[in-house]
């Protein structure tokens, strides 16, 4: 799997493969610059090239004053819309971004700068990941 994003091991802020910050929770600003979040919450971050076009999108929130990013799965065989949405293809869309998340350095789980989960809510009836940090 090939990324754009990578998560810094020691603070588990965004960088861009070249190493470039894009997020960093210490930053007491907490936005994601305009090239990553544009003018809607949910702006694509990343086109995989060896895997048949999957994106991510992420928005940025705060939690308790803790920045909190949401990541969700985008392509077509997760669904496009509520005519063709199923549990299951939601489900397929946090496998995924449980790899993907291992590939951006990022495992499910608990780090020194906060907690990774990718799950599937049935009462939002949608799936995603959360990377909570600590302050």
């Amino acid at each position: 799997m090939t990324t754009s994003l990578k998560f810094d091991p020691s603070s588990g802020g965004l960088m861009t493969n070249a190493g470039e910050p894009v997020f960093d929770p210490r930053d007491r600003r907490r936005t994601l610059p305009k090239s990553v979040n544009g003018s809607c919450p949910v702006t694509p971050l990343f086109k995989g090239e060896e895997d048949g076009g999957m994106s991510v999108s992420v928005k940025l929130w705060n939690m308790q004053d803790r920045p909190v990013l949401q990541i969700y799965a985008a392509h077509e065989k997760f669904g496009t819309g509520l005519d063709d949405w199923s549990e299951e293809k939601e489900k397929q869309g946090v496998s995924w971004l449980v790899a993907y998340l291992m590939a951006c350095g990022a495992p499910v789980g608990t780090h020194a700068w906060g907690e990774v989960s990718a799950t599937y809510d049935p009462k939002s009836a949608s799936g995603a990941a959360r990377v909570s940090y600590v302050t």
